[in-house]
């Protein structure tokens, strides 16, 4: 399956287990649909011929790649900041677990 769609954390202070972060997620997103959630599923549908009605971690994958550690607890809108300006200069247009680490990994942080 083409993935179009995945979730990615980039977290800087190691704070949580990225599986109930991804879960919390997916949980959110099922329970509060919305106008941008409600067109993935059709996306999803047209492209695979398979309609769905929730995310899961079949369609809605979830990655924690390798990334920079803050050293200090008032860094994270730095990071922040760096990680939207990789995003919008080089996203990912891949969207398996290699194709999002390979991205990260290719330049993404000094």
């Amino acid at each position: 399956m083409n993935l179009t769609s995945c979730m990615i954390l980039l977290d800087s202070l190691r704070s949580s287990g990225s599986k109930t972060i991804f879960r919390n997620i997916r949980k959110y997103v099922k329970t509060t649909p919305t106008k941008l959630t409600s067109r993935f599923l059709e996306d999803y549908a047209h492209e695979t011929n398979q309609p769905i009605k929730t995310f899961n971690a079949s369609n809605m994958p979830g990655y924690s790649p390798p990334s920079p550690i803050q050293s200090g607890w008032a860094d994270c809108g730095v990071f922040l900041i760096r990680y939207a300006e990789r995003f919008v200069a080089s996203p990912p247009t891949d969207f398996s677990k290699e194709g999002v680490f390979h991205k990260l990994d290719s330049g993404w942080f000094p």
